[in-house]
């Protein structure tokens, strides 16, 4: 069983130097939580899950799992906003109780009985207004980001005379690298919720100080993840559009949404908890 299992209690040594933290070590606890316990993963997502891409694809939203095809229906003006909006709401919720209970299980050995994850709707309440809180931080952030990239550009294409090139290439980086890392040291909060700790976000921010690599190593592996399913897609010619490219979709999504919140639960518990790896 998981190291992160043990009591919350018990007395541990806090790290002098949050720079030690490793990213491969943080990933491969997370990694080792989803394939040590197998039945208990798939009692909490498989229905959740199963059931927030069946309306994905009753409700003929299917195309909005593929970038491309998401781009070509925003250029052409046919996206069901209304359908769309109402379809992600049901399945956000839907998510965020498979979420909480996964962080449960893993905080407080809170183990699932059946295949329809258990949660408090008190601790249910408390996660969906703290990543509702989370997700507007991340928003603005990103708006705020945004109009300063383009700002940058304009001064610069204005400058050069020319189009910014490797000029704004660089300056996303410097620009999108910031708030991938932010955002992640934010998203830490979200187990606390949903163990209802009474942590404040600035407690939670304090005791992840000096885990900027850290938090970029993960960012950069999740996001290599995503890059090889995508090809995976590409090379085996599947799209969402179909029935065996939806079913693989959903299964990748699937695989990427664990891990990602096993890292969190992770990182939840060795930073602010100061629980040990594994």
């Amino acid at each position: 069983m998981c190291c992160l299992l043990e009591a919350r209690n018990l007395p541990m040594s806090k790290p002098t130097n949050r720079c030690r933290v490793l990213a491969f070590s943080i990933l491969r606890h997370s990694i080792l939580q989803i394939v040590r316990q197998p039945v208990e993963v798939l009692r909490i997502f498989v229905l959740p899950l199963s059931a927030s891409f069946l309306i994905v694809k009753l409700t003929g939203l299917a195309f909005t799992l593929s970038p491309f095809y998401m781009q070509i229906a925003f250029m052409r003006g046919v996206i069901p906003w209304g359908r769309l909006a109402l379809v992600m709401l049901v399945t956000t919720l839907i998510f965020f109780w498979a979420a909480a209970a996964w962080h449960r299980f893993i905080l407080l050995a809170e183990r699932p009985r059946g295949f329809w994850p258990l949660v408090p709707w008190s601790a249910y309440l408390a996660f969906i207004r703290k990543g509702l809180l989370i997700g507007l931080l991340i928003f603005v952030i990103v708006v705020v980001a945004s109009f300063a990239f383009g700002f940058i550009l304009g001064f610069a294409a204005a400058f050069t005379k020319r189009p910014p090139g490797l000029v704004a290439m660089a300056v996303g980086l410097c620009v999108s690298v910031p708030i991938i890392v932010l955002s992640l040291r934010i998203a830490v909060n979200l187990p606390g919720a949903a163990i209802q700790s009474g942590d404040r976000m600035g407690e939670i921010w304090n005791d992840m100080t000096d885990t900027f690599w850290t938090l970029l190593g993960l960012m950069i592996a999740l996001i290599a993840l995503r890059y090889m399913a995508g090809e995976a897609l590409v090379f085996l010619h599947l799209t969402p559009l179909t029935t065996p490219g939806f079913i693989l979709v959903a299964v990748l999504e699937s695989v990427q949404a664990i891990l990602s919140l096993s890292i969190l639960t992770t990182l939840y518990g060795h930073l602010v908890e100061d629980r040990p790896l594994a």
